[in-house]
């Protein structure tokens, strides 16, 4: 079977596979293949107008200075033009830049494309987020997928400064937005701004198509269902990617979040002859967090998760040892259902994002 249409090609392969493409065109033909949807309208005088305006978009959301010398991250950095610009052209001439990706090839193009300049280093990142908690300003995101994982978020969280902020585009599937913004809450963010940009969105691409089907078609030698990703992933018109945003099946967002003091880590497990049972931590302490135990909108129970939990150590480390709990509830299990929510006492943060059920 080709090896662009294996199903079971994994994401470190693909993305290496379809950067080393972007690269390659880069350096034939000159051209840069900038994926992102971009942003209608644009004042840059630039073949990629629209794609750089995006970034230039998330700087005026997140109202980052232009006069403060910043530590910035992104995320998903790519070839690195987007955040270079930026570098180039709207951050303080002192700021410092870190460029991230899952994929190898990306990092090493990143690192000969931009060898040249100072303040800019670019990483790859595929275990996490290589940084001391702390050390970034600001997080900036284009189309990455980390508002979708958790892990990903807490890596976040851990690297960005208390007073820093985390500014992304993403495209959501509209009947999961909510779910999404439910993940980014529940761990450790503020949604301070959402700004829907699908118009603006709508309108780069379509505006922007010719020139983009003309560098795609010089790409006819390669197999038919790579060239079709590549046009979905560049949104041309007629592709899933483009008719989704027409029908409002799928929007585009600008997110600007902020970093909350606490951020509260748990789950709970199962029900079990009458015991409500999990784990709970807080990210920023190591002391055992109270738990008020919520059903049908009245909290019944009280308990202190300080429980022996190995796999959670296993997961999180040695010192979230004693993060379980155990609960007794008084509830009639056969009677009917019963909705229970698990929320730190202190900061009332919830360790779900959906009721757990009981009964019924």
């Amino acid at each position: 079977m080709n090896f662009f249409t294996r199903r079971k090609l994994s994401a470190k392969a693909k993305f290496n596979t379809y950067y080393f493409l972007y690269c390659c065109y880069e350096l034939i033909y000159g051209k840069v293949l900038l994926h992102n949807s971009g942003y209608f309208p644009s004042d840059l005088a630039d073949e990629n107008a629209y794609q750089y305006e995006l970034y230039r978009q998330l700087m005026a959301a997140g109202e980052i200075s232009q006069n403060t010398a910043l530590d910035i991250c992104d995320i998903g950095c790519g070839q690195g033009h987007g955040s270079v610009f930026l570098l180039k052209n709207y951050l303080h001439k002192e700021s410092h830049l870190t460029g991230l990706d899952i994929a190898e090839v990306a990092i090493k193009y990143c690192k000969w494309k931009h060898r040249k300049l100072k303040n800019a280093v670019f990483k790859l990142s595929q275990n996490g987020i290589p940084s001391t908690a702390e050390a970034f300003d600001v997080f900036l995101s284009v189309g990455s997928g980390v508002p979708h994982y958790s892990k990903l978020l807490q890596e976040v969280y851990r690297c960005l400064k208390p007073s820093g902020k985390f500014v992304f585009f993403e495209l959501y599937e509209t009947r999961k937005e909510l779910a999404l913004d439910q993940l980014i809450t529940r761990n450790g963010f503020e949604i301070t701004k959402k700004i829907n940009v699908t118009p603006n969105l709508l309108l780069s691409l379509t505006n922007d198509n010719e020139r983009k089907q003309a560098l795609l078609s010089r790409l006819w030698f390669l197999p038919k269902k790579v060239v079709h990703f590549l046009h979905h992933y560049a949104g041309t018109t007629g592709t899933e990617k483009f008719e989704a945003c027409e029908a409002d099946e799928l929007n585009g967002y600008i997110y600007v979040l902020r970093k909350l003091p606490d951020l509260i880590l748990g789950n709970v497990d199962l029900w079990d002859n009458g015991y409500l049972k999990g784990w709970a931590f807080a990210f920023n302490h190591h002391q055992p967090v109270k738990l008020h135990i919520i059903v049908d909108g009245q909290v019944i129970a009280e308990t202190i998760a300080n429980q022996d939990r190995k796999d959670v150590a296993s997961a999180y480390g040695k010192q979230r040892l004693n993060t379980g709990f155990s609960v007794a509830l008084p509830l009639a299990e056969n009677a009917r259902r019963y909705s229970v929510r698990v929320i730190d006492s202190e900061t009332n943060l919830e360790i779900t994002t959906e009721d757990f059920m009981i009964g019924g």
